[in-house]
């Protein structure tokens, strides 16, 4: 407990203040917080006092809530503060509700005072001010005041700068040990040091990592810096004949290069994070915690602190859990431009700080490109920077088996056909393939169906989110339906541009957008894309087969249900192209056996019944009729009784 006086106020520090606002004006301790984070002290209560100007970190409901507190408890205590219509209101208001109790005949000798008037009334003596009023009235006046001056709070102080946020940095040195990543440590590199070159904010970015779940945004991103020294000391080209240590010095000064390769490093797991604090104390607690710095004080402001404390690259992890933590009145968006604006520009303004940002579903790019509505309200106050990171291919899948010794006694077309094999299960998407090679060994003395087999079952034991993305308790149902359509994008082989869009008003998890990019679609997805090898500028989405896999055995790609719900979305898949699809598995497939191996995401009823149309003239719309009406309409049957069908099949 501290005692405050309510005539000195302007003397409270930073700490003191922030407690009363808590204590006394009934702020919220993430309200406080900010307002300590801001180094909010008994000076500012002053300037609020003579000026009325508010700060820009005021919310709202601080505002009034600090107005409130000012005018009706801190004001009728701190006298020299009083204008004349606060003189004489206070000097007329009753001795119960902390006034002085004059009528007003006898308030009016006093009614061209301000509250420094009346200071200066009381500091001499009676002769000495040569007054109209009497001995009595004066003595009482004085005693009134003297008693205001001794008026103090009582407050508990709050300990703002003692947050006990502690962050488990993660471990990746007996992991899978190679990334496709080489391109993206240099490009990302030059994006800090041109951040380091530009004076003007509209002009430096933010650094993102939107890449999907399993291609290693964390891994990334706690190993850059590691990285970026292993591409600097790598003398083979980079770009016009120059090794990519020559190309950083012709373009940046030695003492930038050295400043992001000496950083410090202070990584932020918003996973881990329970505690309902603003994100300035969550930054300076993982701070003070990961670098055993002493914690922000009341002489200098908090960007100052973090200034001081030399180069520092910081991590911000599953960022998005945050915003929509934080969301306001359920707009994520709004959430995503306040955090920007006040507490991400400030970061990005000092030349000491890197910020890398990941996480999934990270709405920071399309903010930037203007795409939700009331855009005018949301722009936003730098560009942004992505990080895309590849998926490995085939070549990278047999780089990584020679890491370890019990393939290097495979000869290499083996070897190679491993690969081949892992590469078709897995997408080539780090964290399956990761799970193939590392969660068991596969006996090497085995067949080549044993090691196979003993490589399916280890990829199987991936994360949940991983191998069935859109069996996330979180997504709503519109978007697990969209999910659906996405697969069946894949395995129609549907292309698109980074142009097409769709729709997405109806989904609650782009809420105040009415179009999105198919690219950022899958991004937030989590689907797989890749571009089309003969069509520059066209991509396709590209699904795993052990997702299509774990999606078959659940039964989960119900064809019967994606031709409704693909109605609503015709651009990525029409029914006619669902026909069509069904109608070559029809005309070619010739035996259940052939079916059962090549007819993939077709659901386990239509494995079924398909082989019984073989030599059958069933038209398409039997089939359709079939597969959406259901089963139950025919299970008495033994065959489908075809329509007859004068023209040709298909």
């Amino acid at each position: 407990m501290v005692r405050l006086s309510t005539y000195a106020f302007r003397d409270w520090t930073i700490q003191e203040t922030c407690s009363a606002l808590v204590y006394k004006a009934g702020f919220s301790l993430k309200e406080a917080t900010e307002y300590y984070l801001h180094s909010f002290s008994g000076r500012g209560l002053e300037v609020l006092l003579r000026t009325g100007n508010k700060l820009s970190f005021m919310g709202p409901n601080s505002v009034a809530l600090l107005e409130y507190w000012v005018e009706n408890d801190l004001l009728p205590c701190s006298y020299l503060y009083w204008t004349k219509a606060k003189t004489r209101e206070m000097l007329t208001k009753s001795k119960n509700d902390g006034g002085m109790g004059l009528s007003e005949d006898v308030a009016q000798n006093f009614y061209n005072l301000d509250g420094k008037a009346i200071e200066s009334l009381i500091s001499h003596s009676f002769c000495q001010n040569n007054c109209l009023i009497d001995l009595e009235l004066y003595e009482s006046l004085k005693s009134w005041i003297f008693s205001l001056r001794e008026t103090e709070l009582l407050v508990p102080l709050i300990g703002f700068n003692l947050m006990n946020i502690s962050i488990t940095m993660p471990v990746f040195d007996n992991s899978m040990p190679y990334q496709n990543n080489k391109k993206c440590v240099q490009n990302m590199a030059v994006e800090f040091l041109h951040n380091l070159n530009t004076e003007e904010i509209r002009c430096k970015s933010l650094v993102c990592n939107f890449s999907h779940f399993g291609f290693g945004k964390t891994r990334f991103g706690v190993q850059f810096l590691k990285l970026l020294r292993n591409a600097i000391s790598d003398e083979s080209v980079y770009i016009d004949g120059k090794s990519f240590s020559q190309y950083l010095m012709d373009q940046f000064s030695t003492d930038q290069i050295h400043s992001l390769l000496n950083a410090k490093m202070v990584y932020i797991n918003f996973v881990e994070i329970t505690e309902n604090v603003t994100f300035d104390i969550i930054l300076s607690s993982c701070i003070v915690n990961t670098l055993k710095v002493p914690p922000p004080n009341d002489s200098k402001p908090f960007e100052e602190w973090i200034a001081s404390l030399g180069p520092i690259y910081i991590i911000l992890d599953e960022f998005q859990i945050f915003l929509k933590q934080t969301a306001i009145d359920q707009n994520t968006v709004k959430s995503y431009h306040i955090i920007w604006n006040s507490s991400l520009v400030k970061l990005q303004k000092l030349s000491n700080v890197f910020l890398y940002i990941c996480g999934k579903g990270l709405l920071f790019d399309l903010i930037e490109k203007g795409q939700f509505r009331e855009e005018s309200s949301y722009r936003s106050p730098t560009a942004v920077y992505s990080v895309n990171l590849s998926s490995l291919d085939i070549g990278d899948i047999k780089t990584i088996m020679t890491h370890f010794q019990h393939f290097k006694s495979l000869p290499d077309e083996v070897t190679t056909k491993l690969a081949n094999h892992v590469h078709e299960m897995t997408g080539g998407v780090p964290i399956l393939v990761h799970y193939a090679f590392m969660y068991s060994n596969p006996d090497i003395q085995a067949s080549f169906e044993g090691i196979k087999q003993t490589l399916d079952n280890n990829i199987s034991h991936a994360p949940p989110q991983t191998i069935k993305p859109y069996g996330n308790a979180n997504f709503s149902r519109i978007l697990k339906d969209m999910y659906k359509v996405l697969v069946w994008a894949s395995i129609l082989k549907k292309t698109f541009s980074t142009k097409d869009s769709i729709t997405v008003s109806e989904i609650p998890e782009f809420s105040g957008l009415e179009n999105i990019s198919i690219l950022h679609l899958s991004i937030f997805c989590n689907c797989y894309v890749e571009e089309v090898a003969d069509q520059k500028g066209r991509f396709q989405f590209v699904f795993p087969k052990c997702i299509i896999d774990s999606y078959i055995e659940d039964n989960d790609l119900d064809i019967s249900h994606i031709y409704q719900i693909s109605k609503q979305y015709p651009f990525l898949v029409s029914n006619d192209h669902i026909l069509e699809y069904l109608t070559d598995f029809y005309l070619v497939i010739p035996s259940k056996s052939d079916l059962t191996e090549c007819i993939g995401p077709l659901n386990a009823m239509i494995l079924k019944k398909l082989p019984d149309w073989k030599n059958q003239d069933i038209n398409l719309k039997d089939i359709m009729d079939v597969v959406v009406k259901g089963w139950n309409v025919i299970e008495s049957k033994e065959t489908i009784e075809p329509k007859k069908k004068k023209s040709k099949k298909k």
